[in-house]
């Protein structure tokens, strides 16, 4: 009984990780500049054209905080979600063990 709980509990991490790993792709990188990565980028572009122009600079910041907050909400409501998800098979998964 204990082994049946042991390779649950590890397929239930190991679908986990993959999901994590989902939601950090999901944000961005260097060789794939979407998600939160692809709106710094943008915003640093910006900000180098607007840099000797204060009141412009600030507008890039303010664009930059409001997607950057928009883009963050919606993986960590992802993330919570995966969490409650996983949750919930654990403990159906060693219920039913």
């Amino acid at each position: 009984m204990a082994i049946n709980q042991h390779r649950a509990a590890a397929a239930l991490a190991v679908t986990a990780g993959d999901a994590l790993g989902e939601l950090s792709d999901g944000l961005g990188s260097a060789t794939n500049p979407t998600g939160l990565y692809g709106i710094y980028g943008l915003a640093l572009a910006a900000l180098a054209q607007t840099f000797d122009t204060p009141a412009q600079a600030l507008v890039v910041l303010s664009s930059f905080e409001q997607q950057a907050r928009r883009e963050l909400r919606v993986t960590f409501a992802d993330s919570a979600e995966l969490g409650s998800a996983q949750a919930r098979r654990c403990s159906t998964s060693t219920a039913s063990t």
